[in-house]
């Protein structure tokens, strides 16, 4: 399940030690990273990146069928994102309005993964963030795992 916008943000925000904000001189905080402008926060915190990850995103969803029909999967969004430095990542998406119908929307997921997975190379995910954190910054990466 991913979080987005300020509620992802208030939640990760809320994850951080309350002394986080309160010690840091947010005027002295950066306000560019790798030549680029950071965006500012809605609140005054802490937060500075340590990465910078741009990808390319593609979305494909199931066509209708000649019997005007797209089957089992036909709510199902197929995401691959790839990053700038090479690597791949899938997400299979469903929106759903009604909570009683997200069990069904993850067994649907479910069996399009395994569908997919049966007819390509069997790897197992890494996100783009952990995955650079692997190649750019190993000794972040220990301490992201040792998190888990």
């Amino acid at each position: 399940e991913e979080i987005e916008g300020l509620n992802g943000f208030n939640m990760a925000l809320s994850a951080l030690p309350s002394t986080s904000s309160a010690e840091a001189n947010v005027d002295e905080l950066p306000t560019r990273f790798d030549g680029l402008t950071i965006p500012p926060l809605p609140v005054s915190c802490a937060l500075v990146p340590f990465a910078r990850i741009e990808s390319r995103r593609s979305t494909w969803y199931f066509a209708k069928t000649k019997d005007d029909s797209s089957g089992p999967f036909h709510d199902l969004t197929v995401v691959i994102d790839i990053t700038d430095f090479g690597h791949m990542v899938g997400e299979v998406e469903a929106v759903v309005y009604d909570e009683k119908d997200v069990p069904g929307a993850r067994e649907r997921i479910g069996k399009l993964i395994v569908e997919i997975a049966a007819n390509g190379p069997s790897v197992l995910g890494v996100g783009k963030l952990e995955h650079y954190l692997m190649i750019n910054e190993p000794d972040l990466y220990e301490i992201y795992v040792k998190q888990e």
